[in-house]
């Protein structure tokens, strides 16, 4: 059975995350993967030198988690963090974002933020 983008019985949703990355030269790219009322998940395809401004959530706490390749983000303390598959990141409502690309490889990573 394909469970892909589908909803079963069971009121579960799967997705195969590697068919909807989407890179464009020198983006950052969003991809939706799930919203509620508390939650949201999304994709984030960043091309290499590619990046998004610092930024925050606020009234969410957010978990990164890479998928693929590596990418980084800046602490609160201005130490460079590596973000690679096996690592997971948590970032409570006032801390800053700014994951960027750095490196020569596509990266890829899920971004959960849920409401306070």
């Amino acid at each position: 059975m394909d469970h892909k983008d589908k909803k079963g019985t069971t009121g579960m949703e799967h997705k195969t995350l590697r068919d909807l990355e989407h890179f464009e030269e020198g983006q950052a790219i969003h991809v939706p993967l799930y919203s509620s009322e508390r939650v949201r998940v999304v994709m984030l395809c960043i091309a290499p030198g590619a990046g998004i401004p610092m930024h925050k959530h606020p009234g969410f706490e957010v978990t990164i988690t890479p998928l693929r390749g590596k990418g980084m983000i800046t602490s609160p303390s201005g130490e460079k963090i590596v973000l690679e598959p096996g690592t997971i990141h948590f970032a409570g409502a006032e801390c800053g974002l700014d994951p960027h690309n750095p490196f020569e490889e596509p990266f890829v990573m899920v971004v959960h933020r849920v409401k306070l």
